[in-house]
């Protein structure tokens, strides 16, 4: 990972926990992995991901990989059943350079790790060459220029404007979801199909409008020591951030608006290695 503006504490990753279980649905929903009985989970962090997807798909075993010693600390902490139990293997190691023989998968799981990565389309086609014939993939990314609230919070844009340059900077991509199709397509996956996720709330779900504001704001505050260091914001600016949060709760009338995008795709039965 070039760069994780959001940290290593042990805050962010109870966050990263949290919000596994509260996208989840949104996440997992309508994947094409019930027949894999091998996932390759990129990015795994601290297993907030794999807990989820071995309680959905119970006949499945996941080798996960991330750069990240200290998260994968933590997910051996929090799978520590599941390790016992044969059905989770850890690997610290590169995506950009998986440690694994060609063909060894019949499923990849890739969610909100791009972003972070300068060069993702070699992650999606390291993917591919671990995966056997016929073997799909499911990547979820962000598009973080489609975020927009009614009404217009300032400094929540101002905020916004600043994470995405910082991320740039430290060499992600907060728009990386736009690319997924065409990294699968240029690493030899077919049958791809990209679909955007959408997230609408206005007046007609109060309590789901208000969980998601509560879900962004704890992304968003996550986010805010990193850039204070980088100079990025003023300290201060959170807070009036946090303040236009709570301002969009109580406001009966107003919306809330993102879209990620998956990319789901599958490796050719003809293919040559």
């Amino acid at each position: 990972m070039d760069g994780y503006l959001h940290g290593f504490d042990a805050s962010e990753q109870q966050r990263l926990r949290d919000q596994a279980v509260y996208l989840s649905e949104f996440v997992h929903e309508g994947i094409p992995l019930t027949n894999c009985r091998h996932l390759l989970e990129i990015g795994c962090g601290v297993g907030a991901q794999t807990k989820l997807l071995l309680k959905k798909f119970p006949e499945m075993r996941i080798t996960g990989i991330d750069f990240s010693d200290a998260q994968l600390q933590q997910a051996r902490i929090f799978l520590a059943d599941e390790l016992a139990q044969g059905r989770v293997t850890l690997v610290q190691g590169d995506a950009r350079n998986l440690p694994f023989s060609d063909a060894s998968f019949d499923g990849a799981f890739v969610c909100w790790v791009l972003e972070h990565l300068s060069q993702p389309l070699r992650v999606v086609q390291e993917a591919f060459r671990c995966l056997q014939p016929g073997a799909p993939i499911v990547c979820t990314e962000v598009m973080n220029f489609t975020l927009q609230s009614s009404p217009v919070c300032e400094a929540l844009q101002k905020y916004w404007h600043a994470l995405n340059t910082r991320q740039l900077q430290i060499g992600g991509d907060p728009n990386v979801g736009l690319k997924l199709g065409a990294f699968l397509d240029a690493a030899g996956f077919r049958d791809i199909c990209t679909e955007p996720l959408v997230r609408f709330f206005d007046r007609r779900a109060p309590q789901e409008r208000a969980a998601f504001l509560d879900y962004w704001t704890s992304l968003l505050a996550s986010a805010e020591a990193d850039l204070v260091s980088a100079g990025s914001i003023a300290p201060g600016d959170y807070a009036r951030v946090s303040a236009e949060m709570d301002q969009l709760k109580a406001d009966p009338e107003s919306i809330y608006f993102y879209t990620a995008m998956r990319g789901v795709g599958f490796v050719p039965q003809s293919v040559l290695r």
